[in-house]
């Protein structure tokens, strides 16, 4: 059988946290743990897994970091009057 090459790339929970809000997510929680051994605990560097809890909290951000005003005035009235869960604030 021929060797495939496999790319991984590892991030830290900071890392993570910044990548979620680049997708329009707020963190709320990040656990580790490893298959068969989960848990709610911090994450340690000699774990293989992480559990991301989050939610959506507005648009992806655009190539230059911002939403577009279009976006926004969207979101604005979409949204309008509408209570949103406290954990998502």
């Amino acid at each position: 059988m021929p060797a495939v090459a496999v790319r991984e790339k590892a991030f830290v929970p900071t890392e993570l946290v910044l990548l979620f809000r680049l997708a329009g997510m707020s963190v709320i929680n990040i656990w580790g743990g490893t298959a068969g051994n989960w848990g709610r605990r911090p994450v340690d560097l000699d774990e293989m897994e992480i559990m991301v809890v989050a939610c959506k909290t507005g648009e992806p951000l655009d190539g230059d970091g911002a939403r577009s005003r279009s976006k926004l005035a969207a979101e604005q009235k979409l949204y309008a009057g509408v209570e949103m869960p406290a954990f998502c604030l």
